[in-house]
This record gives structure tokens, sequence and C-alpha cells, in this order.
């Protein structure tokens, strides 16, 4: 009979016998990135082994302690041991979990993480340390591309947006809606809480119109109203279409004394005035720009940005020079925040490589590399662990653990 009929996707390119729970099973490599484990006797697939982010081309087993691990090795430069004793949780013969695109941290019975499935529009609430799941909001919204807190008066409310337009707000004390599906775009791209000078809380909202011209504005979180504020532009206005931009996919607020936004558009980061005077354009990804944080350099505030072109950029927000570039990704970014490791300010990047890399923003060198098995599409800092939204679900490092507990993954 024939095995993997209906497996990989791609040219099988090594094969070799190994054990799984116990039992005797092959194991299979292809051009598709994937490792499969078979039972011989069935022709059924036990698992998929998802962490490659290449073509894998050899596979072997090896004897470690006594115990069998799986070697599998590739175009992506790197060699996996992979451990076929261990529970399914990391990987599944066909569904592989949730798509967890967007996250943000509220206070609720101390930190939560706030994650919504990209899929279904379904917010997950989980404590920060344990992962515990404590309620759900939302759902039936389709594709949500972005997620954020904001304060109306007294209360901390999650904000979504979708894809189709529609913004909402929640309350996550009661799991109750407060805004009900106020569409201002037929495509609603990203949203982020903007404090404004006199310590009112705005939402900057970027989305499409039906032309797909891109456009940024402000609403009041409570109501949806559209916020007007003073157009003082010398090129695209507030409010109006921004020539040339095909999307904006991501949107943040730089703080200071003088609260500034800073958009991703394209392969540009675009500064804005809170008055929504156009400031300056950073120029420097070959390819689409994904995300933005804020990050300390020598005790000065930067902004960085995370590209599809692989690297990462550190920028000066006064003179928009390009600090520093930050390489080692194998495959696009997706995701960005400061983390704090041992009192040290580090930067924390996540994307399609399956992996999460810790920085010196200030030297640009390398700290940490971590494999998470899974594409990563969002990244926190909450409770002193990095929270990452994954293609398959969610975990939390703690990056404060000794060092010599992680010593297959910190760089020399």
């Amino acid at each position: 009979f024939i095995i993997g009929s209906d497996g990989h996707r791609k040219p099988i390119l090594g094969l070799a016998a190994c054990k799984a729970n116990g039992r005797t099973a092959l194991a299979t490599v292809s051009s598709d990135g994937d490792v499969r484990v078979w039972d011989p006797r069935e022709g059924d697939c036990l698992r998929v082994l998802a962490g490659h982010t290449d073509v894998i081309h050899a596979v072997c087993t090896v004897a470690i302690d006594g115990n069998e691990y799986l070697a599998t090795g590739g175009k992506d430069r790197t060699i996996r041991l992979w451990d076929l004793t261990a529970d399914e949780g990391r990987v599944s013969t066909t569904r592989r979990g949730g798509r967890t695109t967007a996250a943000c941290t509220i206070r609720l019975r101390g930190d939560t993480v706030a994650g919504v499935d990209g899929s279904s529009g379904v917010i997950h609430l989980q404590t920060a340390e344990t992962g515990t799941q404590i309620g759900t909001m939302g759902g039936g919204l389709g594709a949500v591309n972005s997620l954020c807190t904001v304060r109306v008066e007294s209360r901390e409310l999650v904000v979504v947006a979708s894809d189709s337009g529609v913004i909402q707000t929640w309350d996550p004390a009661t799991g109750q809606q407060t805004l009900k599906e106020i569409r201002r775009f037929e495509y609603l791209q990203a949203v982020c809480a903007f404090r404004v000078e006199d310590g009112e809380d705005l939402l900057a909202i970027a989305g499409a119109d039906k032309y797909r011209k891109v456009i940024i504005q402000f609403c009041r979180p409570e109501n949806g109203r559209i916020v007007h504020r003073r157009r003082l532009t010398d090129r695209w206005k507030f409010g109006e279409s921004i020539e040339g931009a095909g999307r904006i996919h991501a949107i943040r607020q730089v703080a200071g004394a003088e609260p500034m936004l800073a958009t991703a558009s394209d392969n540009d980061v675009i500064l804005w005035e809170s008055t929504g005077r156009y400031l300056t354009r950073f120029q420097g990804h070959s390819q689409t720009v994904r995300a933005l944080t804020e990050v300390t350099v020598d005790g000065r505030r930067m902004l960085a940005s995370a590209s599809d072109d692989r690297t990462i950029r550190i920028w000066n927000l006064h003179d928009g020079a390009c600090s520093a570039v930050l390489t080692g990704h194998l495959d696009g970014v997706n995701s960005l925040c400061p983390v704090t490791v041992g009192r040290r300010p580090l930067l924390a990047s996540g994307g399609k490589d399956r992996m999460i890399r810790l920085w010196d923003p200030a030297g640009g060198s390398p700290v940490l590399s971590i494999p998470v098995y899974y594409p990563v599409w969002t990244c926190l800092e909450v409770s002193g662990l990095l929270y990452a939204g994954l293609s398959g679900g969610s975990l939390a490092l703690n990056l404060n653990t000794r060092s010599q507990d992680l010593p297959n993954f910190w760089e020399s």
C-alpha cells in the first residue's frame, strides 16, 4: 500500500525509521518544510512537526542519555531535535490551533492577556502567568487585524478592528459589548489608543474606503464619532486619503511631551503630529513594514520597525536617521515589543521563520534566539513574561530565568 499519498505537499527528500511513543514509526522530510511521522502498518500520519522554515533534506535518529530523538536538517541552516515521546500539544496532523493575530494587556484579576483568534474574531482572556482562560468575548467579525485597550471614564475597554471595517469595544470585566459595531471604513486595517495633550483618550484608526484609498482618523471610543482635529498639514490631510499608500499595517502612539502618531505604510514609516500635521517619512525598508514599537537606546526614545524584508530598523525620532539595521531573521518579521531582561532593556521580535529573537537595540547585536515551531504574529511583555501570539495558539516565556537554563538559545 501507499504511505503518505495525502501528506506532504512537495517531494519527499528523506526518511528514517524511528520510535514514536514506543512504537516503530517512519519519519519523512520534504521540500514543504514539514516533518511527518507515520504508522508504517496502517499508513496513518501520526504527527506533523512544524519548525523548519525551508526545505528539509536530512533526517536521522540520535541517542542522548539513553533517549532517542529525531534529528532533521535543512536549507534554513538549522538542525532540530524532536522528542517523539512528548505530548501532542505542539504538533498536530490536521488543525494546528487558532491563529492569535493580535493581543493586548489588561488589568483583570492581575495582569491578563487578551488574545484574539484572527479567523473567528473571538477574544480569549488568559492569565499571564499560567495561561488559564478566564473568559471569552466577541466573535463573528471574521478576520481581525488589530487589538488595543483604551480608557473610557474609569473602565478599561478592549477595542477590536476587523477587516470588514467594523470597530467594536468590549468591557473585559463584564464580558459585554459597549460599542455596537461602528463601521467607519470598508476595510479597517489598524487601531491604537491615542492620548492627546489635554489627557483625552481617543482611538487612532486606519482603513480604506470603497476605492481602496487609505485614510487615518481619530474617533471617540465611547461612541465611535469622528474627531476633526486641527489640520496644519503641508503634504497630506489627516482624515483624507494618503497618496501612494496601499495599506496601513501598524499604527502606534509615540509618547513624549508632544505625542506623535507613527504609521507603517507599505515600505515606509510616517510620523504625524497629534494635530494631524504630517511630519516626516522614514525610508529604508525594501518590503512591507509590519510592526512598530518604541524602544530605549542609551536613555533616548527611538522607534523600531519590522518588515517583510527580514530586517528590523532603529530610527532616531528627531532627525529620521536609521541608527541600526538588525539582521538574523530568515523570513519576514511580523511583531516587535520592548522587554526587560535582568534590568537590561532589549527588543523582542517574532516572525514567519518561527523564531523569537532578542536584540540589544544599542549595539544591534542578537542576544537570544528561541524556536517556537509556529509563525509569530504578535508579541508583548506582561508580568515579566514575553507573550507571543502564534499561528498555532500562544505561549509565554520567562526570559528572566538564569541564562544557563536556556543553554542552547543564548547567542555567543
